[in-house]
């Protein structure tokens, strides 16, 4: 069934990155990913750790874009409990990753906002031995105080959902990145 184009008729957040604008550049952050890993003759398995919850889509498409052989695991990580605003402390559960000690990770987030989750995160993984860290985010915002290895888009201010990204739960199941503006959230 195809999907409606005015989505403001059927209730659904504004568009800001279109579905098919999303496939493509996730398509082409596999292929940089690949090609920066084997450049550097990685012949190892990556570890690609998602952080949660906003960041499942992403994951999900981008694994299948890039070409190396890996395994897939998720951290727990928040800042924002059901706000739109950081408490500025991350809660992180790391007790549940598989082994990182000597091995190469990639840390895929959703959003970049302040950076701190990213930065709570890296900084778990080098403490518990990983060989490498890099990091790969769909968005980034003006404020983000990290630079990852990889960006999808780069985004103003506002507060976004869909694709994964969420207001208080609501609008993750999206397949485009929305804005919350106009929908009196």
């Amino acid at each position: 069934m195809p999907r409606p184009h005015d989505r403001s008729r059927t209730g659904h957040p504004p568009v800001l990155i279109p579905e098919a604008v999303i496939r493509e550049r996730v398509r082409a952050l596999g292929e940089e990913i690949t090609e920066r890993y084997l450049a550097e003759g990685a012949d190892r398995e990556l570890v690609v750790m998602g952080v949660l919850k906003g960041a499942f889509m992403f994951v999900a498409d981008l694994v299948r874009e890039i070409d190396l052989p890996m395994i897939v695991d998720f951290v727990g990580a928040s800042s924002y409990g059901d706000g739109r605003s950081s408490c500025g402390e991350v809660h992180l559960n790391p007790g549940s990753w598989v082994e990182v000690k000597g091995r190469d990770v990639l840390v895929v987030e959703d959003v970049l906002d302040t950076g701190n989750t990213l930065k709570a995160v890296v900084a778990a993984l080098e403490s518990h031995g990983a060989r490498s860290v890099r990091t790969v985010a769909l968005l980034r915002k003006p404020g983000a105080k990290v630079a990852p290895d990889f960006v999808g888009f780069e985004i103003d201010g506002r507060w976004v959902i869909g694709y994964g990204l969420d207001d208080a739960g609501k609008w993750r199941h999206l397949p485009y990145v929305g804005h919350v503006d106009g929908i009196g959230a």
